[in-house]
């Protein structure tokens, strides 16, 4: 068995992380509760209605402020957009990358990784599922900008990394093996569709496949 590489959260995902919290500060740096509460409210709009249908007008009048307040924010929709995926995204990083123990065995580490990412695509699976949407749609995915869309690109290679590493800790293979634990978890609404069953009940299922897979 190789040897357990570290529980500890990469300088790659680390450095990434603090990226996305500087887009979502915004230029003062501080985030603010009326910027936070425009982006809840862009988030929720831009899933539901798509980027044309969502009005900065009606934006502002749902957070109580003017469309100028807005603009002093963003300085435009598409702005307002790359910097809604960017909150979308260090959401799941947080809740689901990011815990984890340093100490905890490569084995545990790589459960808790398939059980929180599994119980947020089951929780939260209307917002995870609209940046990922979005991130496959070539023309949607051109309303962010060349920045914006760069940055987001990169999610789904900083959470494959850290999967990856832990995989290594048990020798458990590699790039491949994370792709195929990863698509499993990113179609978690998909196989609890099929087999029926609580949530808690699909996870440890899965999980218990996963681990007769990994002995064999």
């Amino acid at each position: 068995m190789a040897a357990e590489s570290s529980g500890a959260p990469s300088r790659e995902l680390l450095e990434y992380l603090d990226e996305l919290e500087r887009v979502v500060a915004g230029s003062g740096g501080r985030r603010g509760a009326t910027r936070a509460r425009l982006l809840d409210a862009a988030i929720e709009s831009f899933r539901t209605s798509g980027f044309a249908a969502t009005s900065v007008r009606a934006l502002a009048e749902q957070v109580g402020i003017t469309s100028a307040a807005v603009y002093a924010h963003f300085a435009s929709k598409q702005e307002l957009l790359g910097v809604a995926v960017a909150t979308a995204q260090l959401r799941f990083l947080r809740a689901v990358v990011l815990p984890t123990d340093p100490d905890s065995p490569a084995e545990a580490r790589i459960e808790g990784l398939v059980r929180r990412h599994m119980a947020y695509e089951l929780t939260e699976y209307g917002r995870r599922s609209w940046f990922d949407l979005l991130l496959d749609n070539h023309d949607e995915l051109g309303l962010l900008g060349d920045e914006h869309a760069a940055r987001s690109m990169r999610m789904h290679g900083v959470h494959l990394a850290e999967l990856e590493r832990a995989l290594a800790g048990i020798g458990a293979g590699g790039r491949l093996e994370a792709e195929i634990i990863m698509r499993i978890c990113e179609n978690s609404v998909s196989i609890a569709r099929s087999v029926g069953g609580a949530a808690d009940e699909v996870i440890d299922d899965c999980v218990g496949v996963l681990r007769r897979l990994a002995r064999d």
